[in-house]
């Protein structure tokens, strides 16, 4: 609710610019203002009347406008209220989505090790390979070079059988 504090300065000036039109008082309504302390108040009394009346008034305007305060503040923090718990449903959702993403991660990182593990044992695998080449290939020449030399002492014992004939 919002109070313009300019209408109630108007009203609480024409309170005290204007007369009661009724002066005469009413047989069947009284009002808390017409006695004080059991007394009849009469026009002698009329300032003290107005007096009161706008204290009274001032008093009702203000206590109105605090209230109004207080609802704006109410309004507010309800509000408030709102945009914070959106706030934590998205947070919710984040976390969720991060719990999610953290467990993809230590999948993939026990993946990446597994790869690994089998990158090395190929890496051993490759090295052994190559010695065993190495090792076949001199093998292969041992091996030309004892037929080689079995050709030569063959064709050495032909020639000396020949030679002995």
């Amino acid at each position: 609710m919002i109070v313009n504090q300019n209408l109630l300065m108007q009203a609480l000036e024409q309170a005290d610019a204007r007369p009661p039109r009724n002066t005469q008082q009413s047989p069947t309504v009284t009002s808390p203002l017409q006695y004080d302390h059991g007394t009849k108040m009469g026009d002698e009394n009329c300032d003290y009347i107005k007096l009161y009346d706008r204290k009274f008034f001032q008093n009702i305007s203000a206590s109105y406008i605090t209230m109004t305060n207080i609802q704006s503040k109410i309004d507010l923090l309800k509000q408030r209220a709102i945009d914070l718990e959106a706030e934590n449903a998205k947070l919710k959702q984040i976390i969720k989505e991060n719990a999610k993403c953290k467990a993809d991660n230590v999948n993939l990182l026990a993946e990446n090790t597994k790869i690994k593990t089998e990158n090395v044992k190929l890496k051993q695998a490759m090295g052994e390979n190559a010695k065993f080449k190495a090792e076949s290939l001199e093998e292969v020449r041992m091996r030309e070079r004892i037929e080689k030399t079995m050709l030569e002492l063959d064709g050495c014992l032909y020639r000396k059988s020949l030679s002995m004939k």
